[in-house]
């Protein structure tokens, strides 16, 4: 027996006592010896300490599983393509580069609607300013000095006409009340002593001034309902909410010209739904899948964790909005590689996508309880994935609304050339909430 076989078979435990002793008794004699013995003795220490910080490749580890009949938990098997790090190397300059340049968009958009607004509201004033300056036409009314003819019948007429004047004039202001009664009582003084002839003639010239005043005021009122109208959207669309500020509002500014026409409840129903928080919005949504292709027999290669989703909405009109949709969740993959492996595994995916929805506010309950529709599209670290879903929204408030829904999900993966698919079927529900 060589001395190198002897002091392998000692470090590893396989040499007798006899040899044993002799290759001690050789080791006291020999210095070539002692170097041979403390040369493999350090590369056996070397070599143990490699092991335990080797790991073997997960394709040896599932085949010597598989071979035994045994198969490993699925939070064990790694996805070959779903490194989080990777997609955010990849994909995160887009992302921060979406979110800018449609902040900025919306900053623009937001701007030039103000300007609108402003322009709007300050051509409004200009024709109020000129309704009010129409209001300032003093009231005459026709009658002859030389009609001096005394009637008796003439006193309940002139009465009924005062009434009647007096009636159009309530819609006016307390200072223009005075100066209609003061002409009214000059006039029916000088009715008394009229005969019936000269005082209808009376009347009908009055009548006709008082008429072109009135037309002359609801002119002028017109344009100032016009010029608080806008305002009021304008605030409204910035401050209110749904119910009864804006009530109080309405009223204040429209006065009793608003009531005498029945109202602006439609207004105010539509404005409540569609003008406040309608165009910028924040949406978070959850995925239950109970369909799923591939399916699994084995419920614990399913991912414990739920679907989730942020979106960020942009709603162009009453029926369009498009945003951007991040999300988390998990899709059953099932292939086989090209050293004939198969892989059943669930890994949780992180995904961006560009979301278009549009709802139908006139259906069912008009803007409170309505359908509607959207399509995903986008990619994830695997590949490219698509989402079709449908539903009802309610209207809870001004800017919140809830969501409830069916969603059809695809993820496309490639695995050695070969494209594989996950189908997920399941349902929706979410919040958004209006900014």
């Amino acid at each position: 027996m060589s001395y190198a076989k002897m002091i392998h078979d000692y470090i590893d435990g396989g040499l007798d006592s006899t040899n044993e002793q002799a290759m001690f008794a050789l080791l006291s004699q020999s210095d070539d010896l002692r170097h041979e013995f403390n040369s493999q003795f350090k590369m056996h220490l070397a070599a143990q300490e490699d092991m335990s910080q080797i790991a073997p490749p997960i394709h040896v580890t599932n085949a010597i599983f598989a071979g035994l009949g045994m198969a490993i938990p699925a939070n064990t098997v790694q996805s070959p393509t779903s490194s989080i790090k990777r997609f955010l190397n990849r994909f995160a300059p887009a992302v921060l580069l979406l979110l800018f340049f449609g902040a900025l968009g919306w900053g623009l958009l937001e701007y030039q609607k103000n300007q609108d607004l402003e322009s709007q509201l300050a051509s409004a004033n200009g024709n109020s300013a000129i309704g009010k300056s129409s209001n300032n036409i003093p009231m005459m009314s026709s009658y002859s000095d030389d009609d001096d003819v005394a009637a008796n019948g003439s006193n309940s007429t002139g009465n009924s006409a005062n009434n009647d004047a007096s009636g159009n004039s309530a819609f006016s202001g307390s200072s223009n009340n005075a100066n209609r009664n003061n002409a009214n009582s000059f006039y029916n003084s000088r009715a008394n002593s009229n005969s019936g002839l000269s005082n209808q003639s009376s009347q009908n010239d009055y009548d006709l001034a008082s008429g072109n005043l009135q037309n002359s005021r609801n002119s002028g009122m017109n344009n100032q309902i016009e010029g608080s109208r806008i305002q009021s959207d304008k605030n409204f669309a910035r401050n209110a909410m749904f119910g009864s500020s804006h009530n109080s509002n309405t009223s204040s500014q429209f006065g009793n010209s608003i009531s005498m026409n029945g109202g602006l409840s439609n207004f105010q129903l539509i404005s409540a739904n569609s003008m406040i928080g309608s165009k910028v919005q924040i949406q978070v949504s959850m995925l239950q899948s109970p369909f799923t292709s591939p399916s699994f027999e084995n419920s614990n290669l399913q991912s414990p964790n739920g679907s989730w989703s942020g979106a960020f909405l942009y709603s162009i009109n009453d029926f369009s909005t498009f945003g951007l949709v991040v999300g988390m969740e998990s899709f059953n993959q099932d292939f086989k590689t090209s050293d004939g492996l198969h892989y059943l595994q669930s890994p949780e995916l992180i995904w961006v996508a560009a979301s278009y929805r549009m709802t139908f506010k006139d259906v069912l309950v008009s803007h409170i309880f309505y359908p509607y529709a959207q399509v995903s599209a986008g990619g994830t670290s695997v590949g490219p994935i698509g989402k079709l879903q449908g539903g009802v929204v309610l209207n809870v408030f001004s800017t919140v609304n809830l969501n409830l829904g069916a969603e059809v999900g695809y993820l496309f993966y490639n695995v050695n050339g070969n494209i594989h698919n996950s189908r997920k079927i399941g349902f929706t529900s979410g919040v958004t909430i209006g900014l």
